[in-house]
Formats: structure tokens, sequence, C-alpha cells
């Protein structure tokens, strides 16, 4: 229902300006104080840092780039080909490092560039594009039915797809755990990593499918379905936090050079999806609680 070119650019352009805010409220406001404080390094790297690619920079690039496809009426078959043409394009582009660093920055928006193109829209596109495709044929079923056996079936085809990209992998001398894991702030997505991913995706769906079915209570799977309604915000609060730490504990510490490793930003991870899913039950609860006070008073108003 809100698949429609109007929606999606009206969505893109408020996710670029929340990616650009982000940028500016987590590398340029604590640089500021840095600045002020005498320490001008981090400050000037943080003004480039503010056109740098992150997640909400890409999904905003993304609907755009779908309200085009869906304005020209492309089918799925020449979307998911234009999504393997810029997947291409992406990897066969390579810019000087010595380059303007700002120009380096808005470039990492549609090309990978540098450490700093976390999310660069042609090797990225690829992945919404595809589930741009999926949820149509999901939809497109006429019964529960027939998307329970649908979900079945991606269950076999997920780990057989998986297991036929690694073994190949394997058998050309690559590690398949490098590519599909695509090292932190390397982010190069080539065609074995987005195939690895594509399969997991499949199997994750179906597994996930059936294991939501299995649950009862009706108030758990409310409350599950909102996490993701609530995850954003404590997304955002979640980089703020890291984002002042890494600058302040520069200004405090100017020798270290690794602020956050693997493990502590693997703790931040799991430590935001569990206040998501607290913030989640109890919303719930303060709706399911709201909504029995406003029936209560329409059953008995004069209480």
């Amino acid at each position: 229902r809100r698949t429609t070119p109007a929606y999606l650019v009206h969505r893109g352009l408020l996710l670029l300006l929340t990616g650009v805010l982000l940028n500016l409220v987590r590398f340029v406001l604590p640089s500021s104080v840095g600045l002020m404080l005498g320490n001008d390094e981090p400050f000037f790297y943080s003004l480039s840092m503010v056109l740098c690619s992150d997640i909400y920079d890409f999904s905003g690039a993304a609907f755009l780039l779908m309200a085009l496809c869906l304005r020209l009426k492309l089918r799925p078959v020449p979307l998911l080909t234009l999504a393997l043409a810029l997947l291409t394009l992406g990897n066969g582009i390579s810019l000087p490092e010595g380059a303007n660093e700002y120009l380096l920055c808005f470039l990492g928006r549609f090309v990978w560039v540098n450490s700093n193109s976390y999310f660069p829209l042609a090797t990225w596109f690829i992945f919404p594009a595809a589930g741009y495709v999926f949820g149509r044929l999901y939809r497109d079923f006429a019964t529960e039915e027939e998307r329970a056996r649908f979900c079945l079936q991606l269950i076999p085809a997920g780990a057989v797809g998986l297991v036929a990209c690694v073994t190949a992998l394997h058998a050309y001398g690559h590690s398949a755990f490098s590519i599909y894991a695509s090292p932190a702030n390397d982010y190069i997505t080539d065609l074995p990593n987005v195939a690895m991913i594509l399969c997991t995706t499949l199997f994750s769906i179906g597994l996930f499918y059936y294991l939501y079915r299995l649950i009862q209570p009706t108030r758990l799977k409310t409350a599950l379905v909102a996490v993701s309604k609530v995850i954003m915000p404590f997304y955002i609060i979640q980089w703020v936090i890291i984002g002042w730490f890494s600058r302040l504990f520069y200004l405090l510490v100017p020798h270290h050079k690794q602020v956050m490793g693997f493990g502590s930003y693997i703790t931040s991870v799991v430590l935001i999806t569990l206040l998501s899913a607290a913030g989640a039950f109890a919303y719930d609860a303060w709706r399911l609680r709201r909504t029995a006070a406003a029936a209560d008073s329409k059953e008995f108003p004069n209480k």
C-alpha cells in the first residue's frame, strides 16, 4: 500500500536528511568540543564525515532510485538486471585515495572509494531490489497455505545455495568466511558475497516464518512485530553515544588508534536490540492498558 513513487520520494528525502543530521550530531558536535579545547584534527576530519554514506544515507538513496524504477514501471526481471548492473559497475570503479576528501565522501554514497563509504548505492542496491521482488511474489499468493509451502521450500533452497557458494569458493582457494563477513570498514560487496547473503536470507525467511507460526500467545507476536517500530530511535541513540565516546576518547588519549573493537561493537548491537525489545514490550503493554481503559470508560461512563 505504500509502494508509490510519491511515498518513496518523501521517505527517501527524509532518510537522507536523517543521515546528515546523525552525522552532524555524532561527528561534528563532539569534534567541536575538541576544537574549543585546541585540538582541530578530529574537527576537520569530521566535517568530511558528514558526507559519508551510512545506512540512513543508503536507504534514502535506495528509496529515491526505487521511486524512479516504479515511475518507469520496471518489472521484477529488469529491476534485478539493473541492480546487478549497478553491482558490476560499483565493483569495477576505483577512485584514487589522494583525491579531495570531501569529494571522495560524496562519491562514496554511490561507489566504494575508501573505508568511509560504508554503504554505496551501486553495490548495495541489489538487496532492497531483491527484497522488493520477493515482497511482490509473497504478496501475490492467494492463501496463507501457499505462502507456508513457499517458505518451507526456502529453507533447503537457501541452505543448499549457501553450501554450493562455500564449496565453490573453497575449490578456488578463497576464504568463504572472509568474503561472507565482508570485514569491517572494507565493505567491498562482490558477487560471491551477495550470493551468500541472499542464500542466508532465503533460509532465514523460511526458518523464522515457521518459528513465528509456532508462537501461540498473540501479545508476544504483537510485541515482536513492534520491535521493528521502535528499534530505529534506539539505533540513533547508540551511534550518537559511540560517536561522542570515540571523539572525546581521541581527545583524551590521542595515541590510541582503536577505540571500539569487534567485541565492544557486538556488545553495543546486542544491548540496542535488548533495549528495543524491552521498549516494544513496554509500548505494547501500555497500548493494551489504554485500550482497556477506553473500553471501560465507554461501558461505564459515570464510573
